[in-house]
């Protein structure tokens, strides 16, 4: 199966990283990168929505290992559970974990006073469309759990199969009303989809987006007050993000 691409918008942000000024970014564009560039908690820093791709793409290959032939029915059994494990139950950020984050930070990002009128309008769009992963992960959730019960080799190569189907929606989407369109109807969207709609946000960003440097993206902290500021020095009791 193919596999969900890079995402355009982090590679165009990479490319014009050396050209960035040192001028402060806007508080909704330091949450932006955290989603789509870099984050303080995540493995190699990544970007929350970037890690969530790279989940995504995990999840599918360890399914299609499943329904690989002539398995036992444990093997299968462990293949689900590895399955579930990176789409719902990872310490360090599982699919689910990771989108939410990636959602909350776009949210942040529209909630912040210098937020511009095309991100608060993305952001509300954004979080709701998210749901529609999220439905499916809480699916290969419940077929996971009853394909590591079942008895037999062919119920669980049968559980294993649906498992498959939705994992590779997650990245693609669906075409549930098989009007031709992919996300033109609920439940629909996956990351591919999820992804386009960022590029729009950034690409329609005026004064445009640029890279965060990465110090502005690991020391912006909130005030117990909520307000968020750049940390100044190391003191201080407040959260990095």
């Amino acid at each position: 199966m193919q596999k969900l691409a890079k995402f355009t918008i982090v590679a165009l942000i990479a490319a014009t990283h050396i050209g960035c000024t040192t001028q402060a970014p806007s508080i909704a564009h330091v949450h932006v990168g955290h989603a789509i560039t870099g984050a303080h908690d995540t493995q190699d820093n990544q970007g929350y929505f970037t890690l969530a791709q790279a989940r995504a793409n995990a999840a599918i290959e360890i399914a299609n290992k499943a329904l690989t032939p002539n398995l036992t029915l444990e093997q299968v059994q462990a293949s689900m559970t590895s399955v579930n494990d990176v789409v719902n139950n990872r310490q360090d950020y599982s699919l689910s974990a990771a989108l939410r984050e990636a959602a909350s930070h776009i949210t942040y990002a529209a909630d912040s006073d210098d937020a511009s009128p095309n991100i608060k309008a993305a952001a509300a769009k954004f979080a709701n469309d998210v749901n529609d992963v999220l439905y499916r992960n809480s699916l290969i959730n419940l077929y996971s759990k009853d394909a590591i019960a079942a008895r037999t080799l062919r119920d669980a190569t049968e559980l294993a199969t649906e498992i498959q189907k939705l994992a590779q929606s997650n990245v693609e989407g669906q075409d549930l009303d098989r009007s031709g369109v992919i996300g033109d109807a609920p439940r629909e969207k996956g990351l591919t989809q999820l992804n386009q709609a960022l590029e729009q946000m950034v690409a329609s960003e005026d004064p445009p987006y640029r890279t965060v440097d990465r110090w502005y993206l690991f020391n912006l902290v909130r005030l117990p007050s909520g307000d968020w500021i750049f940390r100044r020095s190391k003191s201080g009791g407040s959260r990095g993000y």
